[in-house]
């Protein structure tokens, strides 16, 4: 930390002193050959009424906007900087426990980004974040943060979070989050979900090799802990998704550690949501993770078919196509993808097998296509996928975990059908 005088105008209003001392800021960071990001917050007021401020700066990933829009919802234009991504996501805070995403223009490719939010109609005040999924890298991360408010009065008052139900104080500082974790997604009506002692106490050497490779700069070797944080080999059952949430819990209170982490949407997403089945704690130095792990549910087939099926119609509406029809009661290509959960065929051998029967019932041109991917969102489209001609589709969805493997995929099947 190093203390920088900046004067501030003497001013009833905070939000006017906040915008001063942000511009001041600005200009002094504009030389830098980096553009930077800066966040300001209040620390202090002493006995004379002077007030404290803390700056924190780093260098900008997006330079993203927020405006009001008439129907009450929040456009967020700008551009992604510094890195090619493959997939943008953005979610926005409603109400106590809520969140919900922000709709992407279909119209708007990447880097570009435009969206619309949408704030609960009771809140003053609701935080968004961005996360964006790099080109040739697995693992996301979030890029921008934003509070959304109605006025200015508003965003200095807002609360992130209530006060959470009391949980278990005693034991070490990972079982106190199991605990807290427990207690909140009760609160928040979420169904509960065993944490993993045996998964906790694996991860523990990993998440402090993963604290060391970031503080050092090694993205290779940071990347490879946080996987290995992913992996879940003390988990029972068949995983298909892992997600990881990283926190500061310098106060060593699992509580606070909590509620200040369910300030943020991605947080809320990943630790309240209904797709869990399993989680695993760690905590080293100031730092505290959790990692929520999801299992394959063959009931699950038909929600999944539908992501594909949102995937599929955004991806060609931004090429300028027309969506595919999906032909929902033609279920040839899902009956050979079941067998493929079932381990009796190989993908290729039951999209084949699925194109054939499609050909031989419909008398029309059929083009397959399948891929291994942990979420539809994130998945490119070949240019014979991007085809103006193809203009009704057959959607299958499949779980392979190969032997050895920590954690299975999701197979996505697609045939795409031709004009008669």
């Amino acid at each position: 930390p190093v203390p920088v005088p900046v004067p501030v105008p003497d001013s009833d209003s905070v939000a006017a002193g906040y915008r001063t001392l942000h511009d001041q800021l600005r200009r002094r960071l504009e030389g830098r050959p980096v553009p930077f990001e800066v966040e300001i917050g209040e620390a202090d007021v002493d006995e004379a009424g002077r007030r404290s401020f803390v700056v924190v700066y780093a260098p900008r990933r997006a330079a993203v906007s927020a405006s009001a829009l008439p129907d009450g919802r929040f456009l967020i234009a700008g551009r992604v900087e510094g890195e090619r991504v493959r997939a943008l996501g953005a979610w926005v805070n409603r109400g106590a426990y809520g969140v919900a995403p922000c709709e992407p223009d279909p119209h708007v490719e990447l880097p570009d980004v435009r969206l619309t939010c949408e704030m609960n109609r009771h809140d003053a005040a609701a935080r968004v974040e961005l996360v964006v999924v790099p080109r040739q890298r697995l693992l996301p991360h979030r890029i921008a943060a934003m509070l959304l408010h109605r006025d200015d009065e508003a965003s200095l008052s807002w609360a992130p979070q209530p006060e959470l139900p009391p949980s278990a104080t005693d034991g070490s500082l990972v079982d106190q989050i199991a605990s807290a974790l427990a207690a909140a997604r009760d609160d928040a009506g979420s169904d509960p979900v065993p944490s993993s002692p045996e998964e906790s106490a694996r991860q523990a050497p990993l998440f402090e090799a993963w604290l060391t490779a970031d503080r050092n700069g090694e993205r290779d070797g940071a990347d490879r802990a946080r996987l290995g944080l992913l992996a879940g080999w003390r988990v029972d059952g068949p995983i298909t998704n892992a997600r990881l949430f990283v926190g500061d819990a310098a106060a060593t209170d699992a509580r606070a550690f909590i509620r200040r982490s369910l300030a943020g949407p991605a947080a809320r997403r990943l630790l309240l949501t209904g797709e869990a089945d399993a989680f695993a704690v760690s905590a080293a130095e100031v730092y505290a993770a959790i990692t929520v792990f999801r299992m394959w549910h063959e009931e699950d087939t038909a929600a999944y078919r539908q992501g594909w099926a949102a995937h599929l119609g955004l991806e060609r509406t931004r090429h300028g196509l027309s969506p595919m029809a999906e032909l929902d009661d033609v279920l040839d290509l899902q009956q050979e993808a079941d067998r493929v959960t079932r381990g009796e065929l190989h993908p290729r051998e039951a999209l084949d097998n699925a194109m054939a029967r499609l050909r031989g019932r419909l008398g029309r041109t059929v083009r397959g296509w399948y891929v291994e991917a942990y979420d539809p969102r994130w998945v490119a489209l070949p240019d014979a996928f991007l085809d103006s001609g193809a203009t009704d589709a057959v959607l299958g969805v499949a779980y392979v975990q190969p032997e050895g493997a920590a954690w299975g995929q999701l197979v996505f099947f697609v045939c795409a059908i031709a004009e008669e």
